[in-house]
């Protein structure tokens, strides 16, 4: 069982791999490193960075789905992870018995707090400015032909940067969704290159929230983009 994606993200390519071990566990690859650790038989998700990126590659049954992570979940499960390591590094002080005295035990000890926090910096979620770029990137991508039955998942990540809404959310949200296209009139207008030009994070917002700056085919747009919230014109 394996699975591979390419991901555009600020101008480079990059290919996130999962491939069955000898051991029977499914690593993750991020252009030929391994991003995370191995997914056991009994886990069904991990949570992995991809330039800067966060992203979830999920197991569902006998194949593999790669989504944007939401940022709280990622920062939740990141942290639980680092405890994991920390906790099961207790065991590591019977090595340093071994060693000549305390500067031994010194640095067994400071090998294992160190391995650790760089696990902890590897992990950390991006800061929001990256989810929003990341959101409006992803949202733009799945825009590119400007025909409506194609827009299903530009819908959910314009609405709350998800993947899938309930049939009352979608319909609520495909109608303003179009109202907001119409506005810059880009209803049913295709587009064949896009870049994100600007961001910033907004402070003292209720929500998290950044102005990103984009072009569609040369011509310059501002949006305004609040965490789990629809994206507006600035």
């Amino acid at each position: 069982m394996s699975a591979s994606w390419e991901i555009d993200l600020d101008g480079a390519t990059h290919t996130v791999t999962v491939e069955r071990s000898e051991a029977g566990k499914d690593v993750i690859r991020v252009d030929g490193r391994v991003a995370a650790k191995p997914l056991g038989s009994d886990e069904d998700e991990r949570f992995i960075t991809v330039a800067g990126y966060s992203y979830v590659v999920r197991r569902i049954d006998d194949s593999f789905e790669l989504d944007v992570a939401d940022a709280q979940v990622a920062t939740a499960a990141n942290v639980l992870l680092g405890q994991t390591v920390l906790a099961s590094s207790k065991a590591a002080p019977i090595s340093a018995r071994k060693s000549s005295g305390i500067i031994g035990k010194i640095i067994v000890w400071g090998t294992i707090v160190g391995g650790v926090a760089m696990l902890m910096l590897m992990l950390q979620p991006p800061s929001y400015e990256k989810i929003a770029r990341a959101r409006v990137h992803h949202m733009l991508d799945e825009m590119k032909s400007g025909r409506g039955e194609e827009m299903q998942f530009a819908i959910c990540l314009w609405q709350r940067n998800v993947k899938v809404l309930d049939n009352n959310e979608m319909g609520y949200a495909s109608d303003n969704f179009d109202k907001w296209r119409r506005e810059k009139e880009l209803y049913n207008k295709g587009f064949t290159k896009f870049e994100i030009i600007s961001s910033k994070v907004l402070k003292e917002e209720a929500v998290p929230t950044a102005v990103i700056g984009f072009s569609l085919d040369g011509v310059e747009y501002l949006v305004r983009v609040p965490d789990k919230k629809p994206i507006s014109w600035e």
